[in-house]
């Protein structure tokens, strides 16, 4: 009876917190464009590396919900993703500290290979979404040798 229960509370749970297509619950996702992105030169299989990036938050009822990553093969497509306030009180950032986000990436393709990573830019004059593209090769090991004696 105790797990009847549990698996009821734990639907009913689900299907209260689910977001709809009608933003009823006041909140809608955005994806923000990348303004300025730091990203090594090369990467090493097996290691791990930090990607920096910056946004521009657009009002007062935007707030940042993680980062869009979505990944194909060698392709990584990048986006900051927010939270947006569906108020009618939003106020503009017209000037304002750039938001910093970053996320670990974990090299899994051997030497030889590249990634392609595509940090959304935003939207064109054409509707179309754009991106910068960066290709980052993954390279042998660099050893240290050191002085025999």
């Amino acid at each position: 009876m105790k797990k009847v229960i549990a698996i009821l509370v734990l639907m009913f749970a689900l299907t209260a917190c689910s977001l709809g297509d009608d933003n009823s619950n006041g909140f809608s996702v955005a994806l923000l464009p990348v303004e300025t992105v730091q990203i090594p030169e090369s990467f090493q299989y097996g290691n791990t590396y930090l990607i920096k990036m910056t946004y521009k938050r657009p009002t007062t009822c935007h707030s940042y919900s993680g980062i869009y990553f979505t990944s194909k093969d060698t392709v990584r497509t990048v986006a900051i993703q927010n939270l947006v306030e569906n108020r009618s009180d939003c106020q503009a950032i017209e000037i304002g500290v750039p938001q910093e986000a970053s996320f670990n990436f974990k090299v899994l393709e051997i030497e030889g290979k590249s990634y392609k990573f595509r940090f959304y830019k935003g939207i064109g004059e054409n509707g179309q979404d754009l991106f910068e593209e960066i290709i980052v090769p993954v390279v042998a090991p660099t050893n240290v040798v050191g002085s025999s004696n």
